[in-house]
């Protein structure tokens, strides 16, 4: 089963995790860090905008 990242590094204090995601991206250490940096801002930007979640109820019902 392949592995994918899920998200960009943003350091190198997971080397084999931050070059396993340029080799997989075809792109260099820094800019695996870059990118990763930039989505940390887009989070943190987009998490101080208040917002609702709505969750729905299911049943699992089950034997149990």
């Amino acid at each position: 089963m392949e592995r994918r990242p899920d998200a960009p590094e943003t350091n190198l204090a997971y080397p084999e995790r931050t070059r396993e995601q340029a080799e997989y991206f075809g792109a260099t250490l820094d800019q695996v860090m870059k990118a990763g940096n930039e989505a940390g801002d887009v989070v943190r930007a987009t998490l101080q905008v208040p917002f609702t979640v709505w969750t729905r109820w299911g049943n699992a019902g089950g034997r149990s």
